[in-house]
């Protein structure tokens, strides 16, 4: 087993969140109640940590259980350490590429070409400027 980390999903609104999860056929666990948390397992090397959002171990070929934390500043994928690499690249990728190509599709004047993700999880958007 190993310890629970945390990588910032910066820029990303929960809603926009949501429906990139949604358009992945990713559905995730929420509390029953309004405003509870879930808790991750843990192990014997780390406490179980809450979150807002779960997802079982197995989800993306994780190890571990791993969800994402509503936090004041941001969005926090919360998973565990074996986990990251992995889920930055099978999640966190995708999520993004999908919250920029919705984003400029909702944006005047402006029609989205491609969308490429680099290995390193790079987001590359090619966007055309409508006549």
């Amino acid at each position: 087993m190993s310890r629970y980390v945390e990588t910032t999903l910066e820029g990303v609104h929960e809603e926009e969140l949501l429906t990139a999860l949604a358009a992945l056929q990713l559905t995730p666990t929420r509390a029953a109640r309004a405003g509870a948390r879930l808790m991750l397992r843990g192990c014997l090397e780390s406490a179980g940590r809450p979150v807002d959002l779960r997802f079982e171990e197995g989800t993306l070929d994780a190890a571990e259980d791993f969800g994402f934390l509503m936090a004041p500043d941001g969005l926090v994928l919360v998973c565990g350490d074996v986990d990251r690499a992995r889920l930055e690249r099978t999640l966190l990728a995708p999520v993004r590429a999908h919250v920029v190509q919705r984003r400029v599709e909702d944006t005047e004047g402006v029609s989205l070409a491609r969308t490429h993700t680099q290995a390193d999880g790079a987001v590359v958007v090619v966007v055309a400027q409508e006549d």
